[in-house]
C-alpha cells in the first residue's frame, strides 16, 4: 500500500527520534538561517520497551513519550503534532533505476515490480513509499523504502496513547543524511559515507548529490564494546562504560577491544563501499562519524587508517549550542524536515 507524500505546508510539529535505549525530542523555530530551540529533551529508556526497533510495551513507551515531552526545555511543545523516526532495524530500503518515460501510475507499477523482484516482501503487509532522486536523459533514480504495517500501526497507536498525533514517520537514515550528508558537496565522481556509531549497532549510509544510495548495518556498537571490556576486565557495566569513555585507546586493554571493533567494521565498510562504486561508478572519498561511540578517544584516527579515507566528526548544518551533533543528528534532521520543499518520505497518511 502506498502512503502519499506529505503536503509542503503544515502546522507546527516537533520531532522525536526513537532508538532502543534513548528518546530525543527537538522543536525548532521557523527561521532558516538561525533556528532557535523551542523545545529539547533526551531521556534513557529501560530495557524491554523497544527491542531492535519493535515496540514490546506500548504503555511503557507511551509513558516515556509523555515524560520526554514534559521535560523539554526551555518549555514543552505547544502542539501535539509529532514527526517520528523509524529505527533502521525495522525498515527496508532499495535504490532503483527506472526508464525516464515512466510517470504517474506507470512509475508506481514499475517501482512495485522492481521491489517485488529484489526485496523479500509481500507488499500487501507493508507500508511503503518512494522518492524520485534524479532524472537523467534516459533514466531516473528512485529510492524505495518499506516497513511492516504492524510496526507502523504500533508506533501510531502508541503515540495516540501518549495524547499526541503522529503526522509523519520516516526511516532514521533519511533524517541522518538530511542533517549531515547534505552539508557536504560531492561531484559526479564522488560520494560520502555517514557512519552512525550507536549503542547496539553501527549504521553506514552512502550518499551523493542524487541522495541516499545505500544503508547497511553492522551489529556491533558502543554497548558491545562495553560488554567486551566487562568480560575482559571483570568490571561492572558502569565501571566498564567509564573506562571506555575516559581512557579510550589510551588504555592498552581497551585499545585491543576498540581496534578489534574497527577491524571488523572496516571489512563491512569495504563491502558496502565496493558495492556502491559498482552501482554508481563513484568513489567514497569522505566519512562523517556520529553517535555516542564516535566520541571515543582515538577512534576517528583508527577508523581513518583502516578504511583509507579521511574521517571527520560530523557537524550539524546549523550550529545550535544546546544540542550535541554526536547525540542529536537524527532528531535534528527530523526537525528541519518541514523546511525542505521537495517531496519526502512518510509511512503514515498525511492530513
Amino acid at each position: 500500500m502506498w502512503f502519499p507524500f506529505s503536503s509542503f505546508f503544515r502546522p507546527p510539529t516537533f520531532a522525536i527520534d526513537v532508538s532502543d535505549r534513548v528518546l530525543a525530542l527537538l522543536q525548532l523555530s521557523s527561521s532558516k538561517k538561525k533556528p532557535r530551540v523551542l523545545a529539547y529533551s533526551r531521556i534513557t529508556l529501560v530495557a524491554g520497551i523497544i527491542e531492535n526497533g519493535e515496540i514490546l510495551d506500548q504503555k511503557a513507551f507511551a509513558k516515556a513519550i509523555k515524560k520526554l515531552v514534559s521535560e523539554a526545555t526551555p518549555q514543552p511543545p505547544k502542539t501535539t503534532r509529532v514527526s517520528m523516526s523509524l529505527p533502521e532495524a525495522v525498515t527496508f530500503m532499495e535504490h532503483f533505476v527506472v526508464p525516464i518515460a515512466f510517470e504517474g501510475e506507470h512509475l508506481d507499477e514499475e517501482v512495485i515490480r522492481q521491489a517485488e523482484m529484489i526485496m523479500p516482501l509481500n507488499l500487501d503487509e507493508y507500508a511503503w513509499d518512494y522518492q524520485p532522486l534524479y532524472k537523467g536523459p534516459d533514466v531516473q533514480e528512485v529510492l524505495f523504502a518499506a516497513a511492516s504495517k504492524a510496526v507502523v500501526e504500533a508506533y501510531a497507536h502508541t503515540v495516540t496513547l501518549a495524547g499526541l498525533e503522529l503526522v509523519m514517520l520516516e526511516p532514521e537514515s533519511l533524517s541522518l543524511v538530511r542533517a549531515l550528508g547534505s552539508s557536504q558537496k560531492t561531484d559526479e565522481k564522488t560520494g560520502i559515507a555517514v557512519i552512525d556509531m550507536g549503542g547496539r549497532a553501527t549504521h553506514v549510509l552512502l550518499s551523493d548529490d542524487h541522495g541516499l544510495w545505500l544503508s547497511v548495518s553492522y551489529p556491533e556498537g558502543g554497548i558491545s564494546i562495553t560488554q567486551a571490556i566487562m568480560e575482559k576486565k571483570k568490571l561492572t557495566e558502569k565501571a566498564a562504560e567509564l573506562l571506555k569513555k575516559n581512557k579510550g585507546l589510551s588504555d592498552a586493554s581497551v585499545k585491543d577491544i576498540i581496534q578489534a571493533y574497527v577491524e571488523n567494521f572496516g571489512k563491512e565498510f569495504e563491502k558496502a563501499s565496493t558495492y556502491y562504486t559498482k552501482r554508481t561508478g563513484r568513489q567514497i572519498k569522505l566519512a562523517l562519524i556520529t553517535g555516542g561511540a564516535s566520541l571515543l578517544e582515538g577512534l576517528r584516527e583508527q577508523l581513518a587508517t583502516k578504511i583509507g579515507i579521511p574521517v571527520k566528526q560530523a557537524q550539524l548544518a546549523v550550529d545550535i549550542k544546546e544540542i550535541s551533533p554526536a547525540h542529536s543528528a537524527v532528531v535534528f534532521g527530523l526537525a528541519v524536515r518541514p523546511r525542505k520543499k521537495q517531496k519526502q518520505f512518510s509511512f503514515v497518511m498525511p492530513d
